[in-house]
């Protein structure tokens, strides 16, 4: 009997303890339950996964399951057959009071759960002829209803024939409280969309074309006429809006011309040949409509963004001296192809999105309330090749056919062969120090000495096919020129310089037991790892866009700080340093891709290393390693993913798991990145090259040619001399 009492006592002991934790509800439940004698399952919330294509969203609500879990009073059991009513004199069931979701959209059909821009830019793309579309207009208007401001970019007159108001303007609301920002003749004008015939200017107009000017242009209209053979009075000009206040200028040739855009080129060539030769800072275009009419503008659109600005703040905010509008909030749809200096101009921090036609136009608008858009996946190095190379190339040439072609690497000395040896050296220096720090770690100690190292260099080097080095097409075939094997062994002793450089600094300044235990300790991935190749998925702040960036990360190592677990990503830069801003894509791509492989969000809303129940995330130190010396950067968690509270109750907090409370959103530092993928993808000059030499190499492309063997020249048979003949 006493052992009887004691296990009834224990038994009621855990009831009441298991009840104390429990919600005030749900523990008068199971109380009911447990005094019916009926079985009762607890309820675990479901966890949560990342969405590769949106931030996180809110959980599923989370019900109890009963004894007979999928059953209902009347309804069909898991086994097919009708399910017994329940007992109205029966206890209830258990249920866990569900996680209450955000609203799907408001009474005007806006998405309440949404991040939207405080600006939107609109460059327009309503060309030859084109119309935007109903779902276009009724997207710019539905962001003029949500306080949105949107500007318009546009070459036309506000007003008149062809203008923005006849082509665009005439379906969009002319709100009062929050119009449309109108930037006319490419700056020239800033007004505001109104239903007058014409809307007073925000500001100051810009500066037009002076008198001067314009008679400057009427001589090189002789000048162009007589040149292609042309009447000087059939070679039209005209001043936009008038003489008096010229911030356009078009020029056109006559009708019934042959081969019109052949002509209209070699007219445009010559025409800015001629500005250039009169000291004129001008430049001209072909124009957007007419094929046969070239125009230029008093001043590029990327120099208006101030006046812009000054625009936005006299209408909206007059009582503040400066526009109180962060650069993170600002969302730009222009065609990075037509104005590639324009995507530039724009702060860093604004959302940068490509559209070249109004069909794009109205995708992207239409993404902002929630329309998916295709993901776009890119590989690491293709971001690096676009903004190591192809972008500074592009900046330092303006004008094609002045020098190298871009992205190549161009070194002097050695032609293509030299190109391929520098990149061979990049791609087997990225193989071989991660391998070195895997070994070390493995206990080969034999490889914390640099003769050992140096040999295993020199066997990469010779042999890249064994160690399963990664080379293009072009490398492979460059490798079999002789002038491959001439200049060859000079890289190759660069290489070892580089290697050797970097086993002092990390080695051999310091007792080797020391560092090899550091190795040991501290490593956390490198070149070759399963958990190395780590997908960066970024969604866009505005639109329904995602970004997945393929990377491979060298090395990384961990130190345990004052704030945490500290990742270490070491970047190799083998070839010649631009500078940071020009290689800011790998920088962040590496510490974005580290902080997502190896950071965990937790209960507390703060990134962790690997699981919650780990240390914090302290930081991201980017290590860019150079021939001599290196450069750190370093970056907080939250500089590259924000974390964000879903909206839901409170008990449904209590019961939700970290990734069903938070959703991640992009930092300042990531949001860059996507703009500059964005601008990537629509070069249709570089994605070309980007084909031609990125085929990755075969064991076909190794094998040397066999040289064909000539005929043998046919000899004729001596002739025998015959015996008879001799004495």
């Amino acid at each position: 009997m006493k052992r009887m009492s004691s296990r009834i006592i224990a038994s009621l002991l855990a009831v009441a303890l298991f009840v104390s934790h429990l919600p005030q509800e749900a523990a008068a439940s199971v109380a009911r339950a447990a005094g019916s004698g009926r079985v009762v399952r607890a309820a675990v919330p479901a966890r949560g996964a990342r969405s590769a294509g949106r931030p996180l969203e809110s959980p599923r609500s989370v019900i109890a399951q009963s004894e007979t879990p999928g059953s209902a009073a009347g309804s069909p059991s898991a086994h097919g057959s009708p399910a017994p009513a329940e007992d109205p004199q029966a206890p209830p069931t258990p249920q866990v009071v569900p996680v209450e979701a955000p609203a799907a959209a408001s009474e005007s059909g806006l998405p309440l759960d949404k991040l939207y821009p405080k600006v939107v830019y609109i460059q327009d793309v309503f060309i030859q002829g084109a119309q935007p579309s109903e779902q276009t207009i009724a997207s710019i208007n539905k962001l003029l209803d949500t306080g949105v401001h949107v500007v318009l970019l546009t070459w036309r007159p506000h007003t008149g024939p062809n203008s923005a108001k006849e082509v665009i303007l005439s379906r969009v609301k002319a709100s009062l409280d929050n119009p449309l920002i109108v930037v006319s003749y490419n700056g020239g004008r800033i007004a505001a969309h109104t239903r007058e015939n014409q809307p007073p200017a925000l500001i100051e107009d810009s500066g037009a074309f002076a008198p001067n000017h314009l008679a400057t242009f009427a001589q090189i209209n002789v000048r162009m006429a007589r040149a292609l053979k042309l009447p000087a009075l059939e070679l039209a000009n005209e001043s936009l809006p008038g003489p008096d206040n010229a911030f356009s200028y078009r020029v056109e040739l006559p009708e019934g011309l042959a081969d019109v855009e052949l002509l209209r080129e070699r007219f445009l060539k010559r025409y800015n040949k001629a500005l250039q030769s009169e000291g004129l800072p001008f430049r001209m275009a072909a124009h957007p409509d007419n094929p046969r009419a070239i125009i230029m503008h008093s001043m590029p659109l990327r120099f208006q963004l101030d006046r812009i600005r000054e625009a936005l703040r006299t209408r909206f905010y007059p009582d503040q001296p400066e526009l109180p509008i962060k650069p993170s909030e600002v969302l730009v749809l222009a065609d990075s192809k037509r104005s590639p200096r324009l995507s530039h101009a724009f702060p860093k921090l604004a959302e940068f999105h490509v559209v070249q036609t109004p069909a794009e136009l109205e995708a992207t608008l239409g993404s902002v309330f929630g329309a998916e858009l295709s993901p776009v996946n890119i590989h690491l190095r293709k971001l690096k090749q676009f903004v190591e190379y192809w972008q500074p190339y592009r900046r330092r040439v303006p004008s094609p056919g002045a020098g190298p072609r871009a992205g190549s690497g161009m070194v002097e000395g050695g032609g293509d062969a030299m190109r391929q040896l520098q990149a061979f050296k990049g791609t087997v220096l990225n193989e071989l120090i991660p391998y070195i720090y895997k070994a070390i770690w493995k206990g080969e100690d034999r490889y914390g000495q640099f003769p050992e190292i140096e040999a295993l260099l020199v066997r990469m080097w010779k042999n890249p096919m064994a160690f399963r080095i990664w080379m293009t097409a072009q490398m492979a075939q460059a490798m079999k020129a002789e002038a491959w094997k001439k200049l060859s062994p000079g890289v190759m002793r660069q290489a070892i310089a580089f290697a050797f450089n970097w086993w002092n600094a990390e080695f051999g300044g310091r007792q080797y037991p020391e560092a090899a235990w550091n190795v040991r300790l501290n490593r956390v991935s490198s070149r070759g790892d399963m958990n190395n190749s780590i997908t960066l998925t970024l969604p866009s702040r505005f639109t329904r866009k995602v970004y997945q960036i393929h990377t491979r990360l060298p090395l990384v190592m961990k130190a345990h700080t004052a704030k945490g677990v500290e990742l270490i990503v070491k970047v190799l830069r083998t070839g010649q340093d631009y500078g940071t801003d020009e290689f800011f894509a790998r920088i962040f791509a590496a510490a974005a891709a580290s902080t997502s492989g190896f950071g965990h969000i937790g209960q507390d809303g703060q990134w962790h290393y690997m699981s919650e129940i780990e240390p914090k995330l302290g930081g991201v130190r980017v290590q860019v390693v150079y021939n001599r010396g290196s450069k750190v950067f370093n970056y907080s968690p939250e500089e590259l993913f924000t974390l964000e509270k879903n909206p839901m109750s409170a008990e449904g907090w209590a019961r939700a798991s970290a990734v069903q409370r938070y959703r991640v959103r992009t930092g300042p530092k990531t949001d860059d990145v996507m703009s500059v993928i964005d601008i990537q993808e629509a070069d249709a000059e570089f994605q070309e090259y980007w084909k031609e030499n990125d085929k990755p190499a075969s064991k076909s492309d190794f094998k040397k040619e066999k040289k064909s063997k000539g005929k043998k020249a046919s000899r004729k048979p001596k002739a025998k001399s015959s015996r008879r003949g001799r004495k």
